[in-house]
């Protein structure tokens, strides 16, 4: 198992505990970006190509 792997399931399981405080989302890539209400800084991890995003003042940011 490498590194990169343990990171990216470390930010999953950190996302899902933030869900329910709404602080975090968990859906595909497209209904992420389509979202415009969320709280700056609000996190959402796209479950269908497993990226990152952060929400800010210009949007949907993806977290590379």
């Amino acid at each position: 198992m490498s590194v990169w792997y343990q990171m990216g399931q470390s930010v999953r399981n950190l996302l899902i505990s933030l869900t329910s405080t709404s602080k975090a989302i968990l859906d595909t890539a497209s209904n992420i970006q389509a979202r415009t209400d969320d709280e700056l800084g609000t996190m959402a991890y796209a479950t269908d190509t497993n990226k990152l995003y952060v929400f800010t003042s210009s949007g949907w940011q993806l977290v590379q």
